[in-house]
């Protein structure tokens, strides 16, 4: 008994399996960080709200500030990627699965029910083995050679070390590499109706597959190394209990019913013609089919579950079949989590984190090893290049290479908290910038080629990040969340003007400026860059400052003629303006009258819209048209008192005899 607890605790994986996932999902989480993260910090620290996930850290900060939850995550996201670039020391995996735990766990603001599972999976790779690509790679060359001393000449350049097999293709890797990154930047500029990232992965998995014609398909597989990981392990039991978890937590009346899984995301959507299909041609009942489609979630979570708890074992000898099923069991949690992201669940990355789990649990070792012979290959040129212009510099003893990285670093970092413009990485990137140089530097124990090396970590880790912000949304997202929180701020303690306490701006002024800054951060005829326009008016309008809420709404409807949000306030602003100007109040009301009327061309059941219509013409006597509105509006919304008070006063009003 005790030796088959040890077997499986800490028998052979293959050592593919934890290097490639650690080393991408360092990548993944920095990411998820710059991308998803980042943009709560806009409702941290305002108005003086906040509540931790716990409550003894109330004590510890009882009100952490926007900056100081971007900086916590900055650091976070810059030790995730140092270590990806560099590798990293165990005390070193402990400080980023401290950092990010802190990081989510300060507020509720950001309440994301995966980054319980992340911290576990990080907590998990502090036990992984620390090993590099060419070590792994340089051990099968070898290892293969050791199993077939009598080779041709041939036979050993097809099985010798991938440095060499790298080496000479290197012209033709390199075209096919830049040709990939080209199509995946292409793929993200597909129309938008189009699912841009099945697109970039379709293409992705495309240059793969190219590539393993192209070089692999007719060499022979070398014996590859294992290795005895008791956190790869203890990640799998990790996420087979989270399933188990899953699937039990649905074994209630509510679930098993269908009434639940009919509202969530779009699944009442996609399914519901299903469903009716089958009532209709096969004679069964709606209800039942929700039952079934409930009831079947559960028994595929308990097989996942328990093929997390299985696949760990699949790389020992003899384990043919638990490979077979693995394989199905990757088909399954795929299918699984892509039907969750068509479905449109509000969990956001879960689906993602759990189809890159499944990819390094599941797949063959022997996959996993030609996906990674082709990802690693510029880290491997990369290594071998750094250490051969670095044996040749201390062999000349010139250290400029030192000095030429060092100024490097430091314009990467000024350009970094340039380009980031979020509070907190001001002081965040910056300090762990310098704290790199001064270690690498500093220590006496570094030698010129750890310095440099740490130094171009730093470079690549600034690169990185400066990429994510520049390609992402993430500061447009910021400030325009940060806008609207001070609005909602406001509407929620009731006022209608803002009143100026002393030189502090009011919460609307400072809902100005932060959609003014998310405005510089996007083209103004980007579809996106209508929302802030429409609350730049709104704010203007609520300060009482007509005439700037009417230039702003026009500047969006210059830019967004089409959006009919922006023509349905800007009625409502022309309607107050011809309250606030009685002698151009016939001006006015005709302007927002056209303004309602291009609501309704451009969103034909904007009810809204129908009753100010309606309103208007009631007030000049019309009733006949206004009557047609008023119906139109009691249609869509047929609990209305306004609606039906002011049908009966438009059905009193007397039309006028024909002569």
């Amino acid at each position: 008994m005790q030796e088959s607890w040890d077997r499986y605790w800490f028998g052979p994986v293959s050592a593919i399996r934890p290097y490639l996932f650690h080393k991408f999902f360092l990548l993944l989480i920095a990411i998820d960080i710059v991308v998803l993260m980042t943009v709560r910090g806009a409702r941290y620290g305002v108005d003086g709200f906040s509540v931790s996930h716990f409550s003894w850290m109330q004590m510890v900060h009882p009100l952490p500030l926007s900056f100081w939850y971007v900086g916590t995550l900055m650091c976070t996201a810059f030790v995730a990627l140092m270590q990806f670039f560099l590798g990293g020391r165990r005390w070193q995996r402990c400080l980023l699965v401290l950092l990010y735990t802190y990081a989510w766990s300060m507020s509720r603001h950001d309440s994301y029910s995966h980054h319980y599972m992340v911290s576990l999976i990080l907590s998990a790779m502090v036990f992984f083995p620390q090993t590099s690509a060419a070590e792994i790679y340089d051990a099968a060359g070898k290892r293969c050679e050791a199993s077939t001393p009598k080779r041709s000449r041939r036979q050993r350049k097809n099985t010798s070390s991938i440095l060499v097999q790298f080496g000479q293709h290197t012209p033709t890797m390199m075209t096919v590499w830049a040709a990939g990154i080209w199509l995946i930047v292409l793929a993200y500029r597909v129309p938008r109706r189009w699912n841009t990232g099945w697109v970039a992965l379709a293409v992705f998995l495309l240059v793969l597959t190219l590539l393993y014609r192209a070089f692999w398909r007719r060499r022979p597989l070398p014996s590859l190394p294992k290795t005895s990981s008791f956190g790869f392990r203890l990640l799998g039991a990790t996420v087979g209990v989270i399933y188990l978890f899953t699937s039990l937590a649905k074994v209630d009346a509510e679930w098993c019913g269908g009434h639940t899984i009919q509202q969530v995301g779009r699944v009442s959507a996609v399914l519901g013609p299903v469903a009716g299909w089958g009532e209709s041609m096969l004679g069964l009942p709606a209800e039942t089919f929700w039952v079934i489609v409930a009831t079947l979630v559960i028994p595929v979570e308990l097989t996942i579950s328990i093929s997390y708890f299985l696949a760990v074992q699949q790389d020992e000898p003899g384990r043919r079949r638990l490979r077979v099923w693995c394989i199905v069991a990757y088909v399954i949690a795929m299918g699984l989590h892509c039907n969750n992201e068509m479905m449109e669940l509000s969990i956001q990355w879960f689906s993602y984190y759990m189809m890159f789990l499944a990819t390094f649990f599941f797949l063959p070792e022997n996959v996993l090893w030609r996906i990674g012979s082709v990802i690693v290959w510029p880290a491997i040129v990369w290594r071998s290049s750094f250490n051969r212009i670095s044996d040749q510099m201390m062999a000349s003893k010139k250290n400029n290479a030192t000095l030429i990285s060092l100024i490097a670093a430091l314009v990467v970092l000024l350009v970094l908290t340039r380009i980031a413009d979020i509070p907190g990485t001001q002081w965040s990137l910056p300090l762990c910038g310098l704290t790199v140089i001064v270690s690498s530097v500093r220590l006496r124990r570094s030698t010129p080629r750890v310095a440099m090396r740490r130094i171009c970590g730093l470079v690549a880790a600034g690169t990185v990040l400066a990429v994510l912000f520049l390609s992402s949304s993430v500061r447009f997202s910021y400030f325009n969340l940060l806008g609207l929180t001070e609005q909602k701020i406001l509407e929620h303690e009731g006022f209608e003007v803002p009143q100026v306490v002393g030189s502090e701006s009011t919460h609307m002024e400072r809902s100005l400026v932060a959609f003014h800054r998310a405005l510089s951060y996007v083209d103004p005829s980007d579809p996106r860059a209508a929302n802030p326009m429409v609350n730049i008016g709104l704010a203007f309008s609520r300060m009482n400052k007509l005439d700037e809420a009417v230039a702003a709404y026009g500047r969006a409807v210059e830019f967004h003629p089409h959006h009919f949000l922006v023509h349905y306030n800007l009625g409502i602003t022309y309607l107050r303006q011809a309250d606030a100007h009685p002698d151009r109040h016939e001006h006015f009301e005709e302007l927002a009258l056209a303004s309602f009327h291009r609501s309704l061309r451009i969103k034909s059941d904007l009810s809204d819209a129908m009753v100010w219509i309606g309103r208007i013409y009631l007030k000049r006597g019309e009733g006949p048209a206004a009557i047609t509105y008023l119906q139109a509006a009691k249609e869509i919304e047929p609990g209305s008192d306004d609606v039906e008070q002011l049908l009966q006063a438009a059905t009193q009003v007397p039309t006028e005899s024909t002569p």
